[in-house]
């Protein structure tokens, strides 16, 4: 079977919920932490959670979306954060100021207390390492969904 032709192109409002859908699919057949932090809450929980955190709006003035499309199928997408001009410098900021994620509220059948560790988590690395005012940096949440993949 010859593989699809794939397309890429800006990511629009009403494909939110897809986008929500395809993280939702690759992270939970992907990410061990996954059942210990959604537990029983259902995937519409993770889709909404997506949505609202992350797509809402799709586009941002320093993050940009990009979707995969196989025809007229939403099947991957990629985020990607801009070079902000007027970010401090790394060597401006002080050790120890790294900015945490405000984190999620609780959500009944979801550990959110590991949800914000594991996303806090690199916070440090980023700070040390990503120039905000220069580097194209690729979003860790690249995502392409194994439903496609499987067929």
């Amino acid at each position: 079977m010859a593989p699809p032709n794939i397309t890429t192109a800006l990511a629009k409002e009403e494909n939110a919920p897809k986008l929500a859908s395809v993280m939702t699919a690759a992270f939970s057949s992907s990410d061990a932490a996954y059942p210990l932090i959604w537990g029983v809450a259902g995937d519409s929980v993770h889709d909404a959670v997506a949505v609202q955190g992350l797509f809402t709006p799709v586009q941002k003035e320093f993050r940009v979306t990009f979707k995969a499309m196989a025809g007229e199928k939403l099947v991957g997408f990629a985020t990607w954060d801009l070079p902000k001009p007027d970010a401090p410098k790394r060597k401006d900021v002080t050790v120890g100021e790294t900015k945490k994620s405000a984190g999620l509220p609780d959500i009944p059948g979801v550990n959110t207390a590991l949800w914000n560790e594991k996303v806090n988590g690199p916070t440090e690395a980023y700070s040390r390492d990503v120039e905000p005012s220069e580097d194209l940096c690729s979003d860790p949440l690249v995502c392409v969904s194994e439903r496609y993949a499987k067929g």
